[in-house]
């Protein structure tokens, strides 16, 4: 029966992680044309420091209990302080273990204070997913439409940048 070209790089993926003693419940749906999903134990994520920005909502916050749910420390990080401590509170309370962050990932000198402030507070991450993002839904004739342009700018690349930075040298 044939495989989807995501699902065997997968099984690959997964393959090389278990023979290197790394373990975590991960659920990989194969695309067999009349097989379910697979439940394959794998110990990746236990105890692995991730940090999320954007973790406050949407895609960011479901990663951050997804990725708790299976073993990782989650460090929440966000423009609204207050989204990001509720991510974080409610994973502690599902068993979990998470902290909290605010930041402006537009703001370089912001970026690189909170990366040493991790890292002297806890220690140096092992995964950094920049999932902050925004869209403006402006049209082009929009008095404000090169403003709307710009925000989506600093935040959806040069904010991914920032933080690329910020956390290379941990």
């Amino acid at each position: 029966k044939k495989r989807d070209f995501l699902g065997i790089l997968q099984e690959k993926y997964l393959n090389a992680c278990s023979d290197k003693n790394i373990t975590f419940k991960y659920r990989l749906l194969i695309s067999y044309s009349n097989i379910p999903i697979k439940e394959i134990e794998v110990k990746l994520l236990n105890n692995r420091l991730i940090a999320i920005t954007g973790a406050g909502s949407g895609n960011g916050k479901a990663l951050a209990h997804g990725l708790a749910d299976y073993g990782a420390k989650i460090i929440a990080l966000d423009i609204n302080i207050d989204s990001a401590s509720t991510t974080a509170t409610k994973i502690c309370e599902n068993g979990g273990n998470a902290w909290s962050y605010q930041l402006d990932i537009t703001n370089s000198v912001a970026c690189k204070e909170v990366a040493a402030k991790i890292s002297t507070d806890l220690r140096a991450i092992d995964v950094l997913i920049n999932n902050a993002g925004i869209i403006r839904r402006n049209s082009i004739d929009d008095e404000d439409a090169c403003q709307a342009w710009q925000d989506c700018i600093d935040v959806n690349a040069t904010g991914a940048f920032n933080m690329a930075i910020a956390f290379a040298n941990q």
